[in-house]
């Protein structure tokens, strides 16, 4: 059985492979943010291997490095090696180069799993090397399967079952409903703040951890309100957002100044 949450297709995919074997040496799988990809890629993993012969891999070209070391060392239990890349789209590009090396040359014992809303940032040469496994939008009923046990109302569970988009791991890290609230009602004040405001706001959330949190809260809040206009530059923002090597500030000041 199966402890992830939805993706009944996927599993039966799944299920027949381990019970075959008949794995692929990498994985892309790719859909929506924050819908439970990391979490079926780590249940996977523990299904066909011990958890001592899997790894997580960071976007730096350390951890891929010694990703790599770690692969290719034979598995402590006699099953596989399995390397999980979470936000692969993240890798530098020094380190998509680095894991290219690895992914031109398998053994028979290692699997790597690529995790991504965003399979077009990764090099074209590691994409055709790996096999694609779709992860599609959670329906409302297991949204509100999962929202079930909290303690809301009918007309929240609906809201937030909008909100979501299915984004099962959104909800599952909120930690109350507050929350969403207050995040709302930071973005109506950045819409109706004048200039000075705005490029206070921007210098505050550019330091701000949770920022990448926040413009996913935003843009699922005019999604579920149909407003569509904003939502293009905002999901800009956001992937600006979660690289190192932009100016937060900047791209937050460009964005207000446009709204």
């Amino acid at each position: 059985m199966w402890k992830t949450i939805g993706f009944q297709n996927e599993k039966k995919y799944f299920d027949n492979l381990i019970e075959t074997g008949r794995f692929s040496h990498s994985y892309i799988f790719h859909g929506q943010d924050m819908i439970g990809k990391r979490t079926f890629a780590s249940e996977f993993a523990e299904k066909i291997t011990n958890p001592m012969d899997i790894v997580l891999v960071n976007s730096d070209i350390a951890s891929v490095r010694e990703a790599k070391r770690f692969l290719s060392l034979s598995p402590m239990y006699g099953g596989y090696k399995v390397a999980i890349i979470d936000d692969a789209d993240k890798l530098q590009e020094e380190a998509q180069h680095a894991l290219l090396k690895v992914l031109e040359e398998p053994t028979d014992h290692c699997i790597f799993i690529l995790v991504t809303y965003r399979p077009s940032a990764l090099l074209h040469t590691i994409i055709s090397r790996c096999r694609h496994i779709f992860f599609p939008t959670h329906r409302h009923s297991t949204v509100k399967s999962f929202l079930k046990e909290r303690n809301l109302s009918e007309s929240q569970i609906d809201f937030l079952c909008d909100f979501s988009n299915g984004s099962i791991g959104l909800l599952a890290s909120m930690e109350n409903f507050k929350e969403i609230k207050s995040y709302i009602e930071e973005y109506t004040a950045i819409s109706k703040a004048g200039i000075g405001g705005k490029f206070d706001m921007a210098l505050k959330l550019s330091n701000d951890e949770t920022l990448p949190k926040k413009i996913l809260y935003w843009m699922l809040y005019l999604r579920s309100k149909k407003h569509y206009g904003e939502l293009k530059d905002l999901l800009s923002l956001y992937n600006l957002a979660i690289q190192p090597q932009y100016s937060r500030q900047l791209a937050l000041e460009n964005f207000m100044l446009q709204l």
